[in-house]
């Protein structure tokens, strides 16, 4: 069972306990109370940036992060970039699905899966250079495949939370 509630009535109940319960037994349940938090949800106010040769955008959407994923749809395309040691991007329409892998000053390989043709083209991501923090990510890239560079890229995604929730695990 999850329980979804926001911000302001997870730490209004907190503080109620925590004042409430002076002695070693509040202290365990509060500890048991954040321990059975399961995950946090956020929605996120997403500003976008791809500039390459051919183009210059800006967008500003609405999406979700949870865990270390952000999740978006950017002109019907679902995006969702992972952040573990490798940065993973996840383009996905109807039409095609993109994987591309960064890593600061790496070369890593990706997929670009034509979905009507059936047809996998293997593509190599060369990460010049990589910025994440404090809900910034930036990263400066070259695409090529089969050895003939098709572009550079920068793209940045900033965000701010606008709202989260706490999944409470019972």
């Amino acid at each position: 069972m999850h329980f979804y509630l926001n911000k302001v009535i997870n730490w209004r109940l907190l503080n109620n306990l925590f004042l409430f319960w002076k002695n070693n037994v509040a202290i365990l349940k509060i500890y048991v109370i954040i321990n059975s938090i399961g995950d946090t949800m956020s929605k996120i106010k997403i500003n976008l940036k791809l500039k390459n040769s051919k183009e210059d955008l800006t967008k500003e959407i609405i999406g979700l992060k949870r865990g270390n994923k952000i999740h978006f749809l950017d002109d019907k395309v679902k995006v969702t970039i992972t952040f573990d040691d490798i940065v993973t991007m996840r383009r996905n329409s109807s039409e095609y699905e993109i994987v591309l892998n960064f890593k600061n000053n790496s070369k890593l390989e990706g997929i670009y899966n034509l979905k009507k043709l059936n047809y996998n083209l293997p593509i190599d991501i060369k990460t010049n250079t990589m910025y994440i923090v404090n809900g910034q990510f930036k990263v400066d890239y070259e695409l090529s495949s089969e050895g003939v560079k098709m572009d550079d890229f920068l793209f940045e995604l900033n965000y701010e939370v606008i709202e989260w929730k706490i999944i409470w695990k019972i």
